[in-house]
């Protein structure tokens, strides 16, 4: 699904007194047409299917453009609940917020680009700061890592519905 060269991340910190913030940005070229990559992404309650670490999502609010998500991920035996907003700009781009505990902040952005022929460039981008330096320590350096399991996750999912 994905040739050499065809892939692109970057993770970059910026510090302050107490805290980090992350930074990052990945971008794939898929051979799947954009609506195919924006149902897929749009579709918050699947998460826990196939991306690892995304225990379960609720949407709790559907507005027209805009998605309210009590969210839960899991590492290594821990647990965090959290609350988000999502605004749908079918079928090019989705942003995701959230101010709610574990995060101080959290801002991630999925940008659908349709190549032609059914392919689709990919890029996920976004940034995040933990809510306390405790919580900077103990998942910090996973999070560094959950933005490119994501988009792994996402394109093998893409790869699986193609088979199907």
């Amino acid at each position: 699904m994905r040739a050499a060269g065809d892939a692109e991340a970057s993770l970059q910190h910026r510090s302050d007194e107490l805290f980090s913030m992350a930074e990052f940005s990945i971008t794939r070229i898929v051979d799947r047409p954009r609506a195919a990559v924006y149902a897929l992404a749009a579709d918050v309650q699947g998460y826990a299917d196939f991306i690892p670490g995304f225990a379960d999502a609720q949407v709790r609010h559907v507005g027209k453009s805009r998605l309210e998500v009590v969210q839960r991920v899991r590492f290594k035996g821990l647990s965090a609940r959290f609350r988000s907003t999502a605004e749908l700009t079918p079928p090019e781009r989705i942003v995701i917020r959230s101010h709610d505990r574990p995060f101080k902040e959290l801002h991630q952005e999925w940008r659908l680009e349709d190549l032609g022929e059914g392919r689709t460039k990919i890029t996920f981008s976004g940034h995040y700061e933990l809510g306390s330096a405790r919580l900077e320590r103990w998942f910090g350096r996973w999070f560094d890592h959950l933005a490119e399991r994501t988009v792994d996750a996402f394109e093998q999912r893409l790869t699986q519905d193609t088979a199907a």
